[in-house]
């Protein structure tokens, strides 16, 4: 008989509600503060059973906390050393040495965690939001989605840190590189079309040419 629903302070809220008519027949209350909910999606962690209990867990507004590892061929789990941060999309170096992997907090940023040293450093600065790295299969330079000048698009850097940061193309549509060919002449990234959805392409780095892989209205 209610319609519940988080806000964005991590508050849950409810309203009387019609299911026949589809509408509120009362004004909205506070039901639970302090949920936890993720700054990003808004997804708050909360439930309703079907006699009306409410389970949740409380946190207010924060990402989930989770540990790296590293995974064998043969499915062996082993947690590394990192300290434990909201961690996306982890790549491990082309030597295997270095992990470059997404920090989502207060932003998104690419860090560097060293397995050797078992240091863990941040790459990217400019903006607060720098994701999804690739690296080149020499391991000199790190790709990745930036938004540093509008939409997301593609840049890189050299891995040691140094030089400045280059754009690798310009579209107007949000782009997310995924993996460079053996040469390491073709970077395939990911292009979000407002009519076609996900779309696979291909920018020849020579050049700095693109052209659409996969281009149909599926992701």
């Amino acid at each position: 008989g209610h319609l519940v629903w988080a806000t964005a302070a991590g508050t849950l809220m409810a309203a009387p509600f019609d299911s026949q008519k589809l509408q509120l027949t009362g004004a909205a209350f506070p039901v639970v503060e302090n949920v936890l909910q993720n700054p990003t999606t808004g997804a708050a962690q909360y439930s309703i059973s079907s006699t009306g209990s409410l389970i949740y867990i409380s946190g207010g507004i924060q990402a989930t906390q989770n540990k790296l590892v590293s995974v064998s061929r043969n499915g062996m789990e082993q947690p590394l050393a990192a300290p434990t941060h909201v961690y996306r999309a982890p790549r491990f170096s082309p030597d295997g040495q270095k992990i470059a992997v997404d920090v989502e907090e207060q932003g998104i940023q690419v860090w560097l965690y060293d397995l050797m040293r078992q240091t863990l450093t941040r790459f990217t600065f400019d903006g607060s939001a720098n994701q999804y790295p690739a690296w080149t299969p020499d391991g000199k330079r790190i790709a990745f989605e930036s938004a540093k000048e509008g939409i997301g698009n593609m840049f890189w850097q050299l891995a040691d840190g140094s030089g400045g940061v280059e754009r690798l193309n310009k579209g107007d549509s949000r782009q997310i590189p995924t993996s460079f060919s053996s040469a390491g002449q073709l970077l395939a990234f990911t292009e979000q079309d407002p009519t076609t959805g996900y779309d696979i392409w291909v920018l020849r780095l020579s050049d700095h040419k693109a052209q659409p892989f996969l281009q149909t209205r599926f992701t």
